[in-house]
């Protein structure tokens, strides 16, 4: 006769016994303490005969003490699954004694298969109730004095940190309403969060936390662990994979905020998404193959703000064999003491013919940038050629797939440059280290005379120069006058000649080379102008930056160095003809906007830019929209306007797009990037039309910078930014000009012009000493 019951140990010979109890027998075989467990299969309840009762009856009367008290769980076949795990629908029976007591309890458990919660949860996950069955678990109560559960990864953000969560007395008291336990988070070998009066000791969490990350290890995935501690010893009761973490979609605006800050109008958003995130795709292509990533999936808008895909850039990352935990540093998440290496694993081998072929390809990179950079330039001529009035809509569509086409190219090499050149440069950094020089000591800038052409700063500061050298009388009346007026003031052909050449050059800079909404200097030159007149003191006064003596290289350092320095000029080469480049979008739909504004189907000609390139295809081809163009319009702009000084978090986790509040503090955090002590009035600066806001000794406070922005930084005393990294363009020129400066600083936009703050260049600190009314 077949038996029902089953001690732990010999449980594989029961094939009808569940998930919990397999799970069981896997702690058990590896060596984990785990309290005497016997399983009872559902073999024993599918009939529910007098033979089967009585069999069972007398299994559990030879087999159990009636003077020791039992747990009675379910271990049913569907239980703790991927997809459906049945949480709390199935009842466990606590500190049972005496074999009447035992026998009851595991037919309350057996039969609560037929409760009806159990009965509704089934429909709604569509399985068919005949498909569930029922196994019992029988173990030896063990007298808790804590009892937990420890996620080996936490369950719902998803990051790469160990979450404890704990209870004095029985484990069920984990699942009962108005029980709030005790909770530790343990990230990369440091605690970053323990309760005020912790009911267990710290060496007993430590324990679990590494019986947990070792079971994680061995499992092969996120797991979470249930546990009890009786005073002397710790058991495991139950191990189970978490649902769903690896798929969780984590967002993260520290990086994309740098390249694309601020509200991102629709227009922005359908053509730089696509653009940027293909171009991303292809480099992922080449390097580890196809990958069903799609640009959409790489990044998503929140409130208009843009957002990465961290998860979705995390899957890249583990098929490359880095640890996927790598992205939190990349996120700027704060952890312990041993955080993740970013270094591949052996896993990358598979793709390093791929890679090998692909730094074969660059050895003669320049050679084929030259050539995108000849097809792009001759490319931009031809577009400006043809006049967009002699053009049909549809026509002046083409046009902009065209300009798509050949700026998505130039996008690939806008990427793949900046890498290259970030590599070269730590070969250089590594040569010096070895030879004891100091990589900061020099100047890598230093000689590459065609960086002229691409920095508007050195004739920003030439023009400044030429002003400072007129008349005062000169000076006056072009200080009071416009850009059109220059004509008429007199012996000023040489500062008016530079001026309209500098137009020319740089004309298609502005506050966001990526954001095309953004008006460009060659379309407000009176900006420009005020540029020159307001700041040319500086060209005799203002702060330089350090001059760095440049040590003696060896020759083979020296060549190292030359070629760095062509991949610096080559990089920049390349980001001011796609900056350029990505600039005519604005010429092409401002132009459509302003048709279709004559028209009526606008108001104005900027709000074609609060449509998406679907919408304008579609008005184009003369379809209708509804609701109308119009109306769609002034949703936007509402909904932007809505939403326009709403604080978000760094992190969204999850495709739910969070609930905000408006931010205030009194003591803000960032980053520190550039050291020292500073305390003065913090001064707003939203936009290149403020600058002239800024007084000597202000604390700059931005959002981002820009390359047209350096000038102010020779005024401030202290620079906060909102956004950016250690190498972003606030850091760098603060550190050039000695200036403390914390970045990603959320909020600090928020902050009222001359409030008096203290800014902290080591630890990142911003604290607000008083606030103006």
């Amino acid at each position: 006769m077949a038996r029902y019951i089953y001690h732990l140990r010999d449980s594989a010979r029961c094939s009808c016994a569940g998930a919990k109890a397999a799970s069981l027998l896997w702690l058990f075989k590896r060596g984990y303490p785990v309290p005497e467990t016997w399983v009872c299969s559902w073999q024993a309840f599918e009939t529910r005969g007098n033979k089967d009762r009585e069999q069972l009856e007398s299994e559990l009367s030879s087999l159990f003490n009636p003077q020791t008290r039992y747990a009675v769980r379910s271990s049913a076949n569907l239980e703790d699954g991927g997809d459906v795990s049945f949480a709390g629908q199935f009842t466990s029976v606590l500190s049972v004694q005496g074999l009447q007591q035992l026998i009851s309890a595991v037919a309350v458990v057996s039969s609560s298969t037929e409760k009806p919660k159990v009965r509704t949860y089934l429909q709604a996950h569509g399985i068919a109730a005949e498909k569930l069955k029922m196994g019992v678990i029988i173990q030896e109560m063990v007298s808790p004095k804590i009892s937990g559960v420890c996620f080996s990864r936490n369950p719902v953000t998803g990051l790469d940190e160990v979450v404890v969560e704990a209870v004095e007395g029985r484990g069920d008291l984990l699942l009962q309403e108005g029980c709030t336990p005790h909770r530790w988070t343990y990230k990369w070998g440091s605690f970053i969060q323990t309760p005020d009066n912790p009911g267990a000791s710290q060496s007993v969490i430590e324990e679990v936390i590494r019986d947990t990350r070792r079971i994680e290890e061995q499992f092969g995935k996120p797991v979470d662990v249930e546990w009890v501690f009786d005073g002397t010893s710790i058991y495991l009761v139950q191990v189970r994979p978490i649902g769903q973490v690896e798929s969780f979609n984590i967002y993260s605006n520290r990086i994309s905020r740098e390249f694309l800050p601020g509200q991102i109008k629709p227009l922005v958003w359908s053509i730089n998404v696509p653009l940027v995130n293909g171009a991303w795709i292809g480099l992922f292509h080449k390097l580890i193959g196809p990958t069903s990533l799609q640009a959409d999936q790489l990044a998503r808008a929140f409130y208009y703000r843009a957002y990465f895909n961290m998860g979705a850039v995390g899957s890249v990352f583990e098929k490359l064999g880095f640890p996927r935990e790598s992205l939190e540093l990349l996120m700027g998440i704060e952890g312990g003491k041993e955080k993740p290496r970013m270094r591949p694993s052996w896993k990358a081998l598979r793709y390093l013919p791929r890679l090998l072929w692909f730094l074969g390809t660059k050895l003669w990179y320049r050679k084929t940038v030259d050539r995108a950079l000849q097809a792009a330039n001759e490319a931009y001529r031809q577009l400006l050629q043809v006049r967009l009035a002699d053009l049909g809509d549809e026509q002046v569509v083409e046009r902009v797939d065209m300009l798509f086409g050949v700026n998505k190219r130039l996008a690939f090499h806008n990427i793949v440059a900046p890498l290259f050149m970030s590599l070269f440069s730590r070969l250089l950094q590594r040569k010096f280290n070895k030879h004891n020089i100091q990589f900061e000591q020099f100047d890598l800038k230093a000689g590459v005379e065609e960086l002229k052409n691409y920095d508007p700063n050195p004739t920003l500061q030439r023009l400044r120069e030429q002003f400072a050298s007129l008349s005062e009388h000169t000076q006056e009346v072009i200080r009071s006058g416009t850009y059109r007026q220059l004509p008429a003031v007199q012996n000023i052909d040489g500062f008016r000649t530079a001026l309209s050449e500098f137009l020319h050059r740089f004309g298609h800079l502005s506050d966001s080379s990526n954001d095309f909404s953004i008006i460009p200097w060659r379309e407000n030159p009176d900006l420009v102008l005020k540029l020159i007149c307001e700041h040319s003191e500086s060209a005799e006064t203002g702060r330089t930056s350090s001059r760095k003596t440049p040590p003696a290289l060896s020759r083979s350092m020296l060549r190292t160095v030359g070629r760095t320095q062509k991949l610096l000029g080559l990089k920049e080469s390349v980001s001011f003809t796609y900056t350029y480049g990505y600039g005519l979008f604005r010429d092409l739909f401002l132009h459509l906007g302003e048709r279709w504004a004559e028209k009526g189907h606008l108001g104005e000609r900027e709000d074609v830019l609060y449509l998406n390139l679907e919408e304008i295809r579609a008005l184009a081809a003369g379809r209708k929209l509804s609701p109308s163009p119009q109306q769609r319009v002034r949703q936007r702009r509402s909904a932007m306007e809505n939403c326009r000084d709403v604080e978000l978090p760094e992190i969204i986790y999850g495709d739910e797009e969070p609930s905000v509040d408006r931010y205030h503090a009194n003591r803000l955090r960032g980053t520190a990037t550039s050291r020292g002590y500073y305390t003065g009035p913090a001064n707003v600066i939203r936009s290149v039309e403020e600058f002239s806001k800024l007084k000597t000794g202000d604390v700059l406070i931005i959002s981002h910078s820009d390359v047209a922005w350096t000038a102010l930084f020779s005024k401030a005393g202290a620079v906060v930014s909102e956004a950016g990294g250690l190498l972003s363009h606030s850091s760098i020129v603060a550190r050039e000009y000695n200036i403390p400066c914390v970045v990603g600083v959320t909020g600090a936009t928020n902050l009222v012009d001359g409030t008096m703050i203290a800014v902290d260049g080591y630890i990142g600190s911003v604290r607000v000493l008083e606030q103006t009314k």
